[in-house]
C-alpha cells in the first residue's frame, strides 16, 4: 500500500474508532448501558417475544427501521417466524447484507448477533471514510475531507439508529473509486453486495452495463450480467416467505410531487419552540435533497468527455429516481445523492 493509500486507510480506523467511543458513550450514559437502544424499538409495534428481555423500548413511539433490521439479523432466513414482527418483511429481508454479515460474525449466537450489528455498521462507516479519503486523493484533494463522509445523512441515520444506508453510500464510494482506477474486479464484487444492501444498488450495475453497452464491451457487459444473480436469487427466496411488499403503492408524482412535498412542512406532534425548529429543520432537509440532487446533476454536466462512463450513467440515475420517486424512498435517494458534493472539493479545495 502507498502512503497515501496507508494514511486513508489510517483515516478510516480513526474514524470508526471515534463512531464506537460515541456510541458506547451514549448507551453507557444515556441508555443505562442497553446496547439495543440503538435500533429504536417501539413501544406500539410488537416485539418478537423471544427479543422481549432486554430490549430497550421507546415508550409511546412506532420506533424506527433499525428494529426491523435487527429482526432480520436475529432470522436471516425467515425459519424463527420473526418476519411476521416486521412492517414490511419482503422489503427489509430484500436488504439482507448488513442483518447476515452481523449474523455471521456472531456465528449466529443471539447474545452476541445486536453487538455485531453496531460493529457491521460502523466497519461500513470506517470502508466510506476510506474510499472517500482514496477518491479525493486521486482528485488532488486533502485525504483527510473524506471525513465528511460520516456527515452524509444516510451515514449519520445509520450510525444513530442502525440502518442500513450508510452500508450503500459507502459501498458507492468505493464504486467510484475503483471505476477511477480502472480495477473492475473490485468493482464487480462491489455491484454484486450493493442490491443486497439495498434495492437502489442495482443503479450501481446499471451503470457499468451500460457503460459497457455504449463502449461495445461484449465481454464486460457479459460478466457484469452475472453480478445480479445472488441480489436475483435472494429477492425469488424472500418473495416465496414473505407476503406481498407495500411499498409500491407510495408511487409519487414526477418532479411535481418533489416540490409539493419541499412546500409541505411536517412535524411530529410538539408544541412550544420545539415545533417551529422541527418544521425548520423538516424543510431544510427537503432544500438539501433537492440540492444535492442539482450538484449531482451539475457534477455530470462537468464531465463532458465521460458522461457515458459507468459512475456518471449510475449518479444520473439516482438523479432520475430522486425526481419521479416514491416520495416515501425519496429522501433515502437523495442520501446517496450527497456523495457526489465531495467529489468537487478538488475544484473547491484541491490543486492541479
Amino acid at each position: 500500500m502507498t502512503q497515501a493509500g496507508t494514511r486513508c486507510a489510517a483515516l478510516g480506523l480513526i474514524a470508526s474508532a471515534a463512531v464506537l467511543v460515541w456510541q458506547e458513550l451514549t448507551i453507557r450514559y444515556h441508555y443505562g448501558g442497553n446496547q439495543t437502544a440503538l435500533f429504536f424499538t417501539g413501544s406500539k409495534l410488537r416485539i418478537p417475544p423471544q427479543l422481549q428481555d432486554g430490549t430497550y423500548v421507546f415508550q409511546n413511539s412506532y420506533g424506527y427501521d433499525g428494529q426491523f433490521y435487527r429482526y432480520a439479523a436475529h432470522d436471516p432466513f425467515l425459519k424463527k417466524g420473526l418476519a411476521g414482527f416486521v412492517d414490511d418483511a419482503r422489503l427489509r429481508y430484500g436488504r439482507i447484507l448488513v442483518p447476515l454479515m452481523a449474523w455471521g460474525a456472531a456465528g449466529g449466537q443471539e447474545r452476541l448477533i445486536d453487538k455485531t450489528c453496531q460493529l457491521t455498521v460502523t466497519a461500513f462507516c470506517g470502508l466510506g471514510v476510506y474510499w472517500t479519503c482514496a477518491y479525493l486523493t486521486l482528485a488532488g484533494c486533502a485525504p483527510w475531507w473524506g471525513l465528511l463522509f460520516i456527515l452524509l445523512p444516510a451515514t449519520l441515520a445509520s450510525l444513530d439508529r442502525m440502518l442500513v444506508d450508510g452500508a450503500l453510500c459507502a459501498l458507492f464510494a468505493g464504486y467510484l473509486y475503483y471505476l477511477r482506477l480502472g480495477r473492475f474486479r473490485a468493482v464487480y464484487i462491489i455491484t454484486l453486495l450493493a442490491p443486497l444492501v439495498r434495492e437502489t444498488g442495482y443503479l450501481l450495475l446499471t451503470g457499468v452495463l451500460l457503460a459497457a453497452l455504449a463502449e461495445r464491451q461484449w465481454k464486460r457487459m457479459l460478466v457484469f450480467s452475472t453480478a445480479a444473480a445472488p441480489a436475483l436469487l435472494w429477492s425469488w427466496y424472500v418473495t416465496a416467505h414473505t407476503a406481498p411488499s407495500q411499498i409500491y403503492r407510495l408511487i409519487g408524482r414526477p418532479v411535481f410531487g418533489l416540490l409539493v412535498r419541499l412546500f409541505t412542512l411536517r412535524a411530529e406532534p410538539a408544541s412550544g419552540w420545539v415545533r417551529p425548529v422541527m418544521l425548520t429543520v423538516d424543510f431544510l432537509a427537503m432544500a438539501g435533497f433537492v440540492l444535492s440532487l442539482a450538484l449531482a446533476a451539475k457534477w455530470i454536466r462537468s464531465r463532458k468527455e465521460e458522461r457515458l462512463a459507468a459512475s456518471s450513467i449510475a449518479v444520473g440515475c439516482f438523479v432520475l429516481l430522486g425526481l419521479a420517486p416514491p416520495l416515501a424512498v425519496s429522501i433515502g435517494v437523495g442520501m446517496y445523492c450527497v456523495f457526489p458534493v465531495l467529489s468537487i472539493l478538488r475544484s473547491v479545495f484541491g490543486g492541479g
